[in-house]
């Protein structure tokens, strides 16, 4: 099973930056706590612990607003990151003007 760091990075084509694959949890039995990373899923102990603020915290609010349709609210707040993602990638792409990068001649 591949769960090393480098398995999980590709550099990105900005220097400095890293694009890294998410690897969800393979179960409890395949967690460990010792050392930097889980040697189940691969990612670290602080993405894992950022990852389970933010499940908390939407959670909490779903819960604090009283919905009954919670599995609704969980799946457009999804959507709705992955969109953002989009976006932003989308944008950062076309560059600080618009114009897709290698369009102007």
């Amino acid at each position: 099973m591949e769960s090393s760091y480098n398995a999980r990075t590709s550099e990105n084509r900005n220097p400095g930056e890293t694009r890294m694959r998410f690897n969800p949890c393979q179960g409890k039995d395949n967690c460990t706590e010792g050392g930097t990373r889980c040697m189940g899923c691969g990612r670290s102990h602080d993405e894992i612990a950022g990852t389970r603020e933010l499940i908390g915290t939407v959670s909490d609010f779903a819960r604090k607003m009283g919905y009954e349709n919670y599995r609704e609210f969980a799946e457009f707040v999804s959507d709705k990151a992955a969109k953002k993602l989009d976006f932003e990638k989308e944008q950062a792409r076309k560059g600080a003007l618009g114009i897709p990068i290698g369009a102007v001649r």
